[in-house]
């Protein structure tokens, strides 16, 4: 079956407009900064090399002036990890020039990590590379103790991604558009593409407004709705009650706040897959306590009349090629 990496994504709002993001508008200004040092100081430690890039998605100098750009040139190398040795028996990992049929050693390593793991050593030595697991690393209780680390000043990394080769990308035939798409026969059998990445970076759906979701939100990206384009829900709160589930379990030493659970099971969630939320019970801790099991959240739209949202330059795309995502500013939906 032929799977084409084009997405069309259009986004709506609602009618409020007041912004997203991570601070309220009525936050002092030494809040604002507060905050963002705090992150800045806790990241850095964390990942020291990065000072830069932190220091600019938060945005420091327009919330806290006179703060001073990190020089990227002065950062620490921190990848790969300067390791050492281990002193011990230790079993070696070669992605390349391994084999699982070799003895693990430093001249005649695995290929694969997990074989490495069911030998059962204290040490895990995995040469230069990127690898990809197709299934979990499986580490139990007689792993206790046990050290997987990168051979000394090589650059190692673990992924469950699938590494995708020989795509012959093409660029679509929607005139006015830079949208690109290839065929992905044969490479992902019915797995569903969630996210991909090219050279490291990461690349997103085409989408209508485009923007960048790694640096870019509201309203960057996103068209204004008008609440006369949508359509009424398809499901009503009365009568249609929802079946409630409460869970209390036993309070623990270090979690005293969460030991009750509750919900509601169909309902006005029948819409949901799978039909239950927190919000479709009925409960006056969440002011829906009129008996009708999900009155709170009961307005799901039934659609959207795209003519008076979308602008006339909008591509045509096919319908199961493309999606629609709808954001309600300062809400939860």
């Amino acid at each position: 079956m032929k799977k084409s990496i084009l997405l069309a994504m259009a986004a709506f709002v609602g009618g409020n407009t007041t912004g997203y993001g991570p601070d309220n508008p009525l936050a002092p200004p030494e809040w604002m900064c507060g905050w963002r040092k705090l992150a800045q100081e806790y990241a850095n430690k964390l990942r020291p090399d990065a000072a830069t890039r932190v220091f600019d998605a938060l945005e420091l100098p327009k919330h806290c002036p006179g703060e001073v750009r990190p020089d990227p040139a002065s950062l620490p190398v921190v990848f790969p990890p300067k390791n050492d040795k281990p002193k011990g028996e230790a079993v070696y990992v070669d992605g390349t020039h391994g084999s699982d049929n070799n003895p693990g050693t430093e001249e005649r390593p695995l290929k694969s990590i997990s074989a490495a793991v069911e030998k059962k050593p204290t040490d895990v030595v995995i040469r230069h590379g990127t690898y990809y697991l197709e299934d979990p690393v499986r580490l139990t209780a007689e792993h206790s103790g046990l050290t997987i680390q990168n051979y000394p000043g090589e650059e190692v990394w673990l992924t469950g991604g699938k590494k995708l080769e020989g795509l012959q990308w093409k660029k679509s035939n929607l005139k006015g558009y830079n949208i690109w798409e290839a065929d992905l026969s044969g490479q992902m059998g019915q797995s569903e593409i969630t996210e991909l990445r090219v050279n490291g970076n990461r690349a997103w759906p085409a989408r209508y407004p485009n923007a960048d979701p790694e640096k870019q939100y509201w309203p960057i990206g996103y068209l204004q709705s008008n609440l006369s384009d949508w359509l009424e829900g398809p499901i009503k709160p009365d009568p249609n009650p929802a079946h409630i589930v409460n869970v209390t379990s036993t309070p623990r030493d270090w979690d005293v706040y969460f030991n009750h659970y509750s919900g509601g099971i169909n309902g006005t969630c029948a819409v949901f897959d799978p039909p239950f939320s927190f919000f479709c019970q009925n409960s006056s801790t969440i002011g829906n306590d009129d008996g009708c099991g999900g009155c709170f959240t009961f307005y799901i739209p039934g659609g959207l009349r795209t003519n008076n949202s979308l602008p006339m330059s909008y591509p045509s795309i096919e319908k199961n090629t493309s999606s629609l995502n709808k954001m309600y500013i300062s809400a939860w939906r």
